[in-house]
Formats: C-alpha cells, structure tokens, sequence
C-alpha cells in the first residue's frame, strides 16, 4: 500500500514540475539569443548553428551551406611562352579538387626607344642566321667566335635543313641597362634530335673500333647518314626553350657576349648535350 501511495506522490510531482515548463515554452513571447555555430561547413558537408529562448531556453538548430573550397597556392606547372599558354594549378586541401587556370601566350615584344630597337634588330639578325645555320652570319653576331660546326660539313647540313624547316621564335622581352648592355629574352621553338644523335654516336664509335678509321671526314659522313637514316625512323620530337641573350655594345654595333648551353641547344637541335650526355655515359 505504502509503494502505491509512494508512485503516485513521485507521479504527481513529476507532472507539477514539468507541465507548466512546458505551458510557459508554449506560451512564452521568446527572446532568442544570437545564433552561434555547433560545427563549421566544409566544401562536402553541411555545418550547423542553434540558439536559445533566454526566458524558456527552448533551443532551436538550423543547417548551414556547403562551404567554400579551401584552396592551397597556385602551382606552375608550366609557363607560358610564345608558343604555349601557361598552366597554373591549386588542391582544396579538404576535398582534393583540384583547379586550374591557364595564362595566355607571351607575345612579340614592342620597342619604345632607339636603343631597343638597335638590340632587337641585332637580336632578330643572329637568329634569322640560326634559322638559316649561316656560320658567316652567326659569327659576326658574337664578340668572341663561339663553336659552331665548322668542320663538321655534313652534321652543319642537317642542323641548316632542320632549323629552315622547323625553327620558330619570338623575341618576348628586351632590357636595356645603361647605354651598353642589354638582355634579350627568346621563346624558340625547334627539332629535338637529342636521340638520333645519340644512337648516330654509338654507331659510329662501334664504325671506329671495327674498321679502325678515323680520318675525320669519313667520321663525319658515316655520322650524317646514321643521323639521316634515324631521322626518318624515328617520330620527330619538338622543344620549345627560353633563353636569354646578353648583348654588349661594341662602337656602335651590339654584340652577343656569351653563348650559352640553352642558345647552343636552340640552335643545333639539341646536339651538344647529346654529345656531352653520350661520352659522359661511355
């Protein structure tokens, strides 16, 4: 008897004390706080904010939106040149997607003082004589003689024949410092014969060791028809390089003052760092 009495007076109070709590949520004008956030969105999943009655504490939730993508830095995957437009990529580091953006093409440089276009005429001279592979011309483009294939008749006459054909450039910048030196920047688009040359020096370094000859011009001829025959077997593969020009001005005529390894490989289809790669190997 006493246990009955005692679930009763515990159910009377729980319905006391809780009944009119929720008359008065019911019933109550809410003055609701400001919302705050539970969890923040993402760029896959949905956040959530809630806010509550500051008489009755009734709480409500609402969802949020996707977020936004948090995107790392932009990395370059390749510049542009005056032949390619340039590419650019990010990763949102919560996701993954990946974004990407491109730059256009650099363009042909536009001259503005007397000075640059002496540079750009001396510039767009030495390489109209690269495209031709005119040794005359492209020694008188240098302050020292640089090595160019003088004796090497044959190799010059598939260098001359590949860079008519193929060779393309543009020059994208000129600086000028001082009344006396000057930088000239050139995209140049040309015949990559890196692996023909390559397989015509294995050829003929195997030609010299069973024949014993050496006279250098049956060398240079053997190497030629090696170089013919693999031109034509082999897909023809195509580099664009940038390089710089460093010009001095000497009485009143500007002259190249260095040929680099980027200008020679422009310039010969990639035979010299095929020849230094090849007998470094060997």
């Amino acid at each position: 008897m006493k246990k009955k009495i005692g679930f009763w007076i515990v159910l009377i109070v729980c319905l006391l004390a809780f009944c009119p709590m929720q008359v008065r949520a019911e019933e109550c004008q809410h003055e609701w706080g400001e919302w705050e956030i539970m969890y923040d969105s993402t760029c896959n999943t949905h956040g959530a904010e809630s806010r509550y009655c500051k008489l009755c504490w009734l709480g409500q939730e609402r969802e949020l939106p996707i977020g936004d993508h948090c995107w790392g830095e932009w990395e370059c995957i390749r510049k542009a040149d005056a032949f390619r437009t340039g590419y650019y990529k990010r990763e949102c580091e919560c996701c993954g997607k990946v974004n990407s953006k491109t730059t256009p093409k650099l363009k042909s440089v536009k001259t503005t003082t007397k000075l640059e276009n002496e540079v750009k005429r001396s510039a767009t001279a030495f390489l109209a004589a690269a495209k031709k592979y005119d040794v005359k011309k492209l020694k008188s483009c240098f302050r020292k003689k640089p090595s160019l294939f003088y004796s090497k008749k044959y190799i010059a006459s598939f260098v001359r024949k590949s860079n008519k054909k193929y060779m393309k450039y543009v020059i994208t910048s000129i600086k000028v410092k001082g009344k006396k030196d000057a930088t000239v920047t050139v995209s140049c688009k040309y015949q990559n014969a890196y692996d023909i040359f390559y397989q015509s020096f294995f050829d003929t370094v195997n030609y010299i060791t069973d024949t014993g000859n050496t006279n250098s011009y049956v060398l240079d001829k053997y190497q030629y028809d090696r170089v013919v025959k693999y031109n034509k077997k082999y897909k023809k593969h195509f580099t664009i390089k940038t390089f710089d020009i460093n010009m001095k001005k000497i009485g009143k005529k500007w002259k190249i003052t260095s040929f680099t390894k980027k200008m020679k490989d422009a310039i010969h289809c990639n035979y010299q760092s095929s020849y230094n790669e090849y007998f470094e190997d060997v």
